[in-house]
């Protein structure tokens, strides 16, 4: 599955490549007041990292849904820790899927969802938790956008 692995690894790496472009001072932004700020995406990213890896170890996955102000960013490096924690649990998470044997991929995980309990196989998971990753890279894209507008307004102003 070096290709997986290759995969996870090329989804981290656009993620990061977002969040390194946000502006200074735009760590906390967020689209609405109910929505996930930038921080907290990339927090959510990171449990999503530790859910994965532990679902493989419980056979089950918790509701690990995504909330706002769950980071709040008040020092200049804060954010950087958090885009070094990004880091680390990208190579985890690559080491995991490059560590898993054929066999592995069949396991039977048990995932709580709204909609109830949803049975998947690990190698599922796997995609499930890739896929959930590059809508939220899509998201930041957006909220880079957005930043880029309201700087570019305010610079006008």
């Amino acid at each position: 599955m070096k290709e997986l692995t290759k995969f996870s690894i090329a989804v981290r790496e656009s993620t990061l490549k977002r969040l390194r472009a946000v502006p200074a001072g735009y760590e906390n932004w967020r689209l609405d007041k109910d929505s996930m700020s930038v921080a907290d995406l990339a927090q959510h990213i990171i449990d999503c990292d530790h859910a994965l890896i532990d679902a493989y170890q419980t056979k089950s996955l918790g509701p690990n849904l995504g909330m706002a102000y769950s980071v709040d960013i008040k020092k200049e490096d804060d954010m950087q820790k958090l885009i070094d924690v990004l880091e680390g649990t990208k190579n985890k998470r690559a080491i995991f899927i490059e560590g898993l044997e054929q066999k592995e991929y069949v396991k039977i995980i048990k995932a709580e969802r709204k909609s109830g309990e949803e049975q998947m196989t690990l190698e599922l998971l796997i995609y499930k938790m890739l896929d959930h990753e590059i809508h939220h890279r899509g998201q930041l894209a957006v909220y880079l956008k957005t930043i880029d507008k309201e700087e570019r307004q305010y610079y006008y102003d």
